[in-house]
């Protein structure tokens, strides 16, 4: 069966123009034209060779890559050009993985900002706020909490479980220092995926209101004990979960809010 251009172009997914531009490089012809109306008429093959076409396209493969792709009739040559193909796909992918990461990871900073201006002033210094289950991917215990350690999380993670572990685990750019029971250990949050499962180093923070402060790092301890001395006085909080989240304004400055569990929501 043969379809004129416009149903052809309808089929394929692709415009008319677009078929007469590939006619024109001889990309691909059509079957048969009418050498009296020059009328394009396109075979069930045809369409399919334009799909083809319409895929490597969207994966970014040039029109004289394609050209050439089509005309090869050597499988090791095909099969060699389509693997090259597959590993540049590869890293597109993982940069629009880290892109998409980003895209959150700003989306979630201004949710938070957002929830900074509703939060509830308890005293001049401290306030409430409630947050979402979270979800922590905790660094090993010989990783102590630093500056160092902070600016070299993604070398730790690749050192540590290897470089596929950034295509095991949806990690976000909000990092801390989590405190249970007097043991620190700085964290990356992250999502909750099927293969968190063999991670034995991630823990589950329920949603929760959490009594609250923001700190320098020159005043972090000092904030630290003043904030948990106001929770025990004002809410009888004794050995609760504590969160040390880093918190970026602009690029390089930073400041920490200190979170103190209070109850789960």
């Amino acid at each position: 069966m043969l379809y004129q251009i416009g149903k052809a172009a309808e089929k394929s997914g692709l415009t008319i123009e677009t078929l007469r531009h590939y006619d024109r490089i001889h990309l691909i012809k059509p079957s048969y034209t009418n050498s009296d109306t020059n009328y394009r008429y396109y075979s069930e093959e045809d369409i399919t060779v334009l799909e083809v076409i319409s895929f490597f396209r969207e994966v970014g493969m040039s029109l004289d890559e394609i050209k050439i792709l089509l005309e090869s009739d050597d499988s090791e040559f095909t099969r060699h050009f389509l693997t090259e193909n597959e590993e540049a796909i590869k890293n597109k992918i993982r940069n629009l993985k880290s892109n998409l990461k980003t895209i959150e990871s700003l989306k979630m900073r201004i949710v938070e900002r957002e929830q900074v201006s509703q939060k509830i002033s308890l005293f001049e210094n401290y306030y409430t706020s409630s947050f979402p289950e979270r979800w922590i991917f905790t660094l090993p215990n010989k990783y102590k909490p630093s500056n160092t350690t902070l600016f070299n999380m993604e070398n730790i993670l690749k050192a540590e479980y290897g470089f596929d572990i950034f295509d095991k685990v949806n990690f976000y750019e909000r990092v801390g220092v989590i405190n249970i029971n007097d043991c620190s250990n700085m964290y990356i949050e992250c999502d909750l995926i099927d293969e968190l499962s063999e991670f034995e180093n991630v823990i589950k923070i329920n949603k929760g209101l959490f009594l609250c402060t923001k700190s320098s790092f020159e005043e972090l301890d000092n904030k630290k004990s003043e904030l948990i001395a106001f929770g025990k006085e004002e809410f009888k909080i004794e050995n609760a979960l504590q969160l040390e989240t880093i918190q970026f304004q602009g690029i390089l400055t930073k400041y920490f809010e200190l979170q103190i569990h209070i109850q789960d929501l």
